[in-house]
């Protein structure tokens, strides 16, 4: 069975699933106050509205770890203000290789997480790859996850749907946020020009590819200078609010929560997921000629996410490098793979390296298998 992960992951999340591991069982939330916050992300997204000055605080400098430089450091949220206490902060580890040959290309790849990721070892994993070719990267940690999680949230289960529509809101702006004041904190310790020049790529896994794409984008809008080229790899990431309703995440929701506030009609319910997070979608958010390139990735059995929603990341990101209906290109490429959602987690990892280099312009090879 080609999406055989998907399925088994279904069957766990409807039938044994315990109900402080599903989704949203503390109702809707402050479903207002979200739309407020999506709203001036929105802003941001868009370049009608600018983020005011945010201070990098370095946790720890230049810790030497299994041959790479390890920093980590965290900046306030500029949306503090609609956030737990605990996700006030926006908290990322950054891997360098342990030199820099003076006057080399100097890339930067950030790495979001994909639903559940809380930790760096998934992305850490995926980082010794990019530094063995001497690309750094930012691990960051988003709202409501790891140490942003508040304390009556299980694991990164959300409580409410106000809850992953603020998280789906504030995370590209905070991963633009997070770039620029990366660089900028590199151009302050820069030993030679070269350093300064800097290509980035933001890149993730289903949640995180989505959240790459909005960043890539936002950090365009933002007309900040980063040092060099923008990208994006987005591998398997739902184009919008759909894998809610429609996808294996699904199974996973507290439907007859949702529910009671809907006339305890559960189709009802599901109409209101879809317009809730309408706002979200990522064709309606991304600018186009954003990136320097893109590079996609999906699976043709994803259960997660589904052929709907992998073609509305596919037109999204030919919008934003420029690509249009061209089959491939230097500024756009696309992979399909057999298989489902899932499998980039296991089995696909190590394509996701590969594509990433690809979207920084270098040459590699993404088997397709």
């Amino acid at each position: 069975m080609s999406a055989l992960a998907d399925h088994i992951f279904e069957f766990i999340g409807a039938y044994i699933t315990p109900r402080k591991y599903r989704f949203f069982t503390d109702g809707w939330g402050d479903v207002a106050v979200a739309s407020r916050v999506a709203s001036r992300a929105r802003e941001v997204l868009s370049g009608d509205a600018t983020i005011g000055d945010v201070k990098l605080t370095w946790i720890t400098r230049d810790v030497v770890d299994d041959g790479y430089i390890r920093d980590s450091g965290y900046f306030t949220s500029p949306f503090a203000d609609a956030l737990p206490p605990e996700s006030a902060r926006v908290s990322f580890t950054r891997f360098s290789p342990a030199r820099r040959d003076v006057g080399t290309k100097r890339r930067v790849a950030v790495l979001l997480p994909c639903t559940g990721d809380q930790t760096e070892w998934y992305r850490a994993g995926i980082a010794r790859e990019l530094l063995a070719d001497g690309i750094e990267c930012v691990v960051p940690t988003i709202a409501y996850y790891g140490d942003r999680k508040p304390p009556a949230q299980s694991a990164h289960v959300l409580r409410t749907v106000a809850d992953a529509k603020i998280q789906l809101s504030v995370t590209p702006v905070e991963m633009m946020l997070l770039a620029r004041l990366v660089h900028a904190d590199v151009v302050k310790n820069a030993k030679d020009a070269s350093a300064c020049d800097v290509d980035w790529v933001f890149a993730g896994i289903s949640l995180g590819g989505t959240m790459s794409a909005l960043a890539a984008s936002a950090l365009a809008a933002s007309r900040a200078d980063v040092g060099g080229d923008v990208g994006v790899c987005c591998v398997a990431g739902p184009s919008d609010g759909t894998p809610f309703v429609d996808g294996s995440i699904g199974k996973r929701v507290a439907w007859d929560i949702l529910a009671r506030e809907c006339g305890d009609d559960d189709d009802k319910a599901r109409e209101r997921m879809l317009y809730e997070m309408r706002e979200l979608g990522v064709e309606g958010l991304v600018a186009a000629n954003s990136v320097t390139k893109s590079v996609v990735l999906t699976a043709k059995h994803d259960r997660f996410v589904g052929v709907s929603s992998n073609e509305g990341i596919d037109r999204a990101l030919r919008v934003m490098s420029g690509a249009g209906d061209a089959e491939a290109g230097d500024a756009y490429e696309r992979y399909d793979f057999d298989g489902g959602h899932l499998n980039f987690l296991w089995k696909r990892k190590s394509v996701v390296a590969p594509a990433i280099k690809r979207a920084f312009g270098i040459d590699c090879d993404v088997i397709i298998a």
